[in-house]
């Protein structure tokens, strides 16, 4: 007698499912063999070395900045060129003007906020002389020696308090004028700064038409427009 035997059903990976992984397993497996990592480490060190010793390549940079505009020899024709570019000039003083008007800015922000801290303690000065004026009334019109004593005891501490905060608030009133003449000191030079762009901008433009039309008269007012900008550029820093 034969007993049929039934095939037991497979189990299929379920994929949705956690798996552990032991981190400790190849940290393990990793300290067994350091001696590579040390080894690799040394080695990349060593050839690294060695090529930058074998290396026989020097790279360097330098850049010149050009002011003026030249002529060819024999036409007297101006020459532009990235290298002659006469808006150079107009970029440096483009910077300096804005760098000064940050620096103003920057300046006033201070005084604002040392105006704020200066006004903060003026209004705490207000409060500390109306409680020492209630505490002196308060004593006028008691009659109880001890109330009388404690209110004048409180009027004074008052008083004493108010000339710490007074001297604080004339600091911050001090300091206030003294970043505000900052601020004045350093916006100066930024009006001859944006005049001086204007016209060098106009002088660039000039010369421009000049190269397209050899009307040498603009060349003639280009330099002059280029003149009082090169002139008001050194006045703002007078």
């Amino acid at each position: 007698m034969t007993t049929a035997t039934k095939p037991r059903p497979t189990r299929e990976p379920d994929l949705d499912a956690e798996q552990e992984v032991d981190l400790g397993r190849y940290a393990r497996a990793v300290g067994t063999r350091w001696w590579l990592l040390l080894a690799g480490l040394v080695a990349g060190a060593v050839i690294g070395y060695l090529i930058a010793l074998g290396g026989s390549q020097l790279f360097k940079a330098t850049s010149t900045v050009y002011l003026g505009q030249p002529y060819s020899i024999i036409s007297s024709v101006l020459l532009v060129g990235p290298q002659t570019n006469p808006a150079t000039v107009g970029a440096i003083v483009s910077f300096f003007g804005g760098d000064t008007h940050n620096k103003a800015i920057l300046a006033k922000n201070e005084a604002v906020l040392e105006r704020a801290e200066a006004s903060d303690q003026w209004n705490f000065y207000q409060a500390k002389s109306l409680k020492q004026n209630m505490a002196e009334l308060a004593a006028a019109i008691n009659t109880d020696p001890k109330k009388i004593e404690l209110y004048q005891a409180e009027a004074k501490r008052y008083a004493a308090e108010k000339l710490d905060i007074q001297k604080d608030a004339k600091k911050h009133d001090d300091a206030y004028k003294a970043w505000n003449a900052k601020s004045e000191q350093a916006l100066h030079p930024h009006h001859f700064l944006a005049i001086s762009m204007t016209l060098l901008q106009i002088a660039i433009a000039l010369a421009s038409i000049t190269v397209l039309t050899q009307k040498r008269w603009l060349l003639y007012g280009a330099a002059l427009s280029a003149f009082g900008g090169a002139i008001l550029g050194v006045v703002a820093w007078l």
